[in-house]
C-alpha cells in the first residue's frame, strides 16, 4: 500500500513553502546618551520614585514622565495608621 505502481505518480504539492527569519527585525544594541546623575535622580523623582519602577516591572507597563497614577499602597501588614 505504501508503494506506488508504475502507473501511479505521486501528487505534487500545490503549496510553496516560504521562510522568514525571526531576526529580520533585529535591532542591535546602541548606547544611550549619558546624562548627569542629578538629572537622572530628578527624572526618577518626577515619575514617582523607585516604586514606579517596581510597579512597571510587575505589570510590564512602561513608566510615563509624570505623577504616578495611583497612590502608594497603604494597609500593608495590618492596615493604615491614623
Amino acid at each position: 500500500m505504501a508503494q506506488t505502481t508504475a502507473e501511479q505518480k505521486p501528487q505534487e504539492s500545490p503549496t510553496r513553502l516560504s521562510y522568514t527569519s525571526p531576526l529580520n527585525g533585529y535591532q542591535a544594541y546602541t548606547d544611550q546618551p549619558v546624562q548627569s546623575w542629578q538629572e537622572a535622580n530628578d527624572t526618577v523623582g518626577r515619575i514617582g520614585g523607585w516604586r514606579t519602577y517596581a510597579r512597571e516591572a510587575r505589570t510590564e507597563d512602561p513608566a510615563k514622565d509624570g505623577a504616578p497614577a495611583a497612590p502608594a499602597h497603604e494597609g500593608h501588614h495590618g492596615g493604615s495608621k491614623p
